[in-house]
């Protein structure tokens, strides 16, 4: 078992920010493998994902500029029925929390919804690259960069 797999599997679930999927679906040659790696364990059950609304909105935006609205429906679609990945809504206490996390630690609104979605949904820890997320003490933040030497 590697690095990355023992550390997702210390948690029953995880959130999921929108760079991991953005990586997955651009097959992005250096994050490829571990992006399939979290996805294989979220579809076969041995992990839980969550994500909220936000991620629609951050993955929809590329495919909307080029003018293919074939490929955003195509993601939303396969985010619908993604197996074992809840879509939170981003509801009022959803957007409380993310106002307590922004107060705290200074993060940007997209990534304090992010964040707050997954605390809500119980998740213990939150899967993205984005370095600046580690002050954020409230759940475990899992940086995929840190993993790149393995697979």
């Amino acid at each position: 078992m590697g690095r990355l797999e023992k550390a997702l599997l210390k948690h029953s679930k995880v959130g999921i920010d929108t760079s991991i999927f953005i990586y997955h679906l651009e097959s992005h040659q250096s994050y490829l493998p571990l992006t399939t790696l979290l996805l294989r364990l979220i579809t076969e059950g041995r992990l839980a994902g969550v994500t909220s609304e936000i991620t629609i909105m951050e993955l929809l935006v590329k495919p909307l500029e080029e003018d293919n609205q074939d490929i955003a429906d195509e993601y939303e679609v396969l985010l619908d029925n993604f197996p074992n990945l809840k879509i939170k809504e981003v509801g009022r206490s959803v957007s409380r929390k993310a106002a307590e996390l922004r107060v705290r630690h200074s993060v940007n609104p997209a990534d304090a919804l992010q964040i707050a979605a997954a605390i809500a949904e119980k998740a213990t820890a939150f899967i993205t690259n984005d370095r600046q997320l580690k002050q954020v003490a409230d759940v475990e933040i899992v940086i995929l960069s840190e993993f790149l030497s393995q697979k």
